[in-house]
């Protein structure tokens, strides 16, 4: 039987300054498209619902250790029966210019995405470099946690079906390295 679904969410340091511009420095190099979101009939650009910039992540040495890193926090908190990477559900970079964003939403609420388990994101950007772009969680709104997740290089992880959303970016561009583990459907 699967344990109880945490509502904890945590956040914690993994990468360097110096990392995050070296990934920074790769992703310059992507070939970016328009964040979409789905909808019945498939996925659509919907800039009321969701604003920003999408990048393969190619980095394999970078997604296997943000990819362990979660596995290891799950183990020792969230305890979720997880399969692990689904090859069609590959990691992103989501980037936010002035007026991104993407509302209020969860990340397994379609058939595509249902065995998400556990969602992550890493701050690449300064966040003296933009202003807004927070990550919210509907269950931690208070300010001094959101303050924790903007912290460059760490690493946020939280149950997938967590309601959450980036806010409007008022100044600069945020940039976020983002993905999941999958397991078996919540029942």
């Amino acid at each position: 039987m699967e344990p109880n679904p945490s509502t904890t969410v945590t956040c914690l340091p993994l990468l360097s300054a110096a990392e995050c511009d070296a990934a920074l420095d790769r992703l310059a190099a992507a070939a970016w498209a328009e964040g979409r979101v789905a909808v019945p009939g498939g996925p659509a650009a919907r800039a009321e619902l969701r604003r920003c910039e999408l990048a393969t992540v190619d980095d394999a040495a970078l997604v296997a250790r943000v990819r362990a890193r979660v596995a290891e926090v799950n183990r020792d908190l969230f305890q979720f029966a997880l399969t692990g990477a689904v090859a069609a559900d590959p990691p992103q970079a989501m980037r936010y210019p002035v007026g991104g964003h993407f509302d209020w939403h969860i990340d397994c609420a379609t058939l595509a995405t249902a065995t998400r388990k556990l969602s992550f994101t890493v701050q690449l950007t300064d966040p003296a470099a933009y202003d807004g772009g927070d990550l919210e969680l509907a269950l931690y709104p208070e300010p001094t946690y959101r303050a924790a997740l903007r912290q460059r290089g760490h690493l946020a992880i939280f149950p997938s079906f967590h309601l959450h959303r980036v806010a409007p970016v008022t100044r600069g561009t945020r940039v976020a390295l983002v993905g999941w583990l999958h397991g078996p459907r919540f029942t």
